[in-house]
């Protein structure tokens, strides 16, 4: 099966560590690569498309991040592990957020800041 080529607004549930469930967001694309917004979500299942937590960025509060947004471009696409949850419209807000930081390849550490 061949992989969807990610686009703005889709949501993706993360595992985390722990055996919990994280989110991404999607916010914008180029040919190869996404601006991936790690959201506030944090549960022990993945979310529904409604869950207000999946429009809330998580602020990053470890090592040297004080409060920084968690959004960074990967290329690529998901890894097999992530969960497709379906795509919702961004907000004005997310539609102007920007990141001049590169993770390299999207994979299972992707949205694992939570």
């Amino acid at each position: 099966m061949k992989k969807r080529k990610p686009e703005q607004g889709d949501v993706f549930a993360v595992n985390l560590p722990d055996g919990r469930y994280g989110a991404v967001k999607v916010i914008n694309t180029t040919k190869q690569s996404s601006l991936i917004m790690t959201t506030a979500y944090l549960d022990s299942a993945p979310p529904s498309l409604d869950d207000s937590k999946l429009n809330e960025i998580l602020l990053q509060d470890r090592f040297s991040y004080e409060k920084s947004p968690a959004i960074i471009w990967h290329e690529g696409s998901p890894p097999e592990n992530t969960i497709y949850i379906g795509q919702i419209c961004l907000s004005k807000e997310e539609r102007r957020r920007a990141s001049s930081s590169f993770g390299g390849k999207w994979d299972d550490f992707t949205g694992t800041e939570a």
